[in-house]
């Protein structure tokens, strides 16, 4: 981009108040997250405000004669209280959502699985805002993977482990007051009440 580019860019951007998912993919396309927000604040913008990003999770479905099944989830590892979500991750420029599955699950935790064995369910929207203020708009395209057994997982620096969420112990990671407990996220929990039929 040349200066007067640039220069435009900034004010679409300011008017915005966001950096969208057309911009990036017009103008960022090369460039990791830190590297856009060192360029907003470059040219004199909010480097913490809103970056449009897509996503891809799973939730696990452990299947019981008993008809109680159960899903897996991730408790991510966060700066601030940990929480619960599903796992993935960030989709990566040409990346179809299955395949970021696939590469975030082995990356994370060594975990196989094959791209047939997903299952769309649908898409969350959510906001998010980081300790250190950074903000994001998350495109969320989720999948359901149904399992026979718990698996194996291999935990690494972004997670705390796995939980298994009932029908009967869903209440126990809602609506909670005390900071210290784990709670699955707001904008998870309408997906979770479906999945198990509640």
């Amino acid at each position: 981009m040349n200066n007067l580019e640039e220069k435009e860019l900034a004010n679409k951007i300011r008017e915005m108040n966001c950096v969208t998912y057309d911009i990036r993919d017009e103008y960022f396309k090369d460039m990791n997250y830190k590297d856009i927000r060192d360029w907003l604040e470059k040219h004199g913008i909010n480097r913490h405000i809103t970056i449009d990003l897509i996503s891809a999770g799973v939730i696990f479905i452990v299947k019981s004669k008993s008809k109680n099944n159960k899903v897996l989830l991730q408790i991510r590892a966060t700066e601030e209280n940990p929480r619960i979500g599903v796992f993935g991750g960030g989709v990566e420029k040409n990346e179809k959502p299955e395949d970021t599955i696939v590469r975030e699950l082995k990356e994370e935790m060594n975990l196989e699985i094959k791209k047939d064995e997903l299952k769309f369910i649908e898409v969350v929207e959510h906001d998010l805002k980081y300790k250190n203020g950074d903000k994001a708009h998350y495109k969320a395209i989720v999948y359901t993977a149904e399992l026979d057994e718990f698996p194996t997982i291999k935990l690494d620096d972004e997670s705390n482990g796995i939980i298994a969420i009932s029908k009967e112990n869903y209440n126990n990671f809602i609506n909670i007051k005390d900071n210290s407990n784990i709670q699955i996220e707001k904008f998870w929990e309408k997906t979770i009440e479906r999945i198990l039929e509640i």
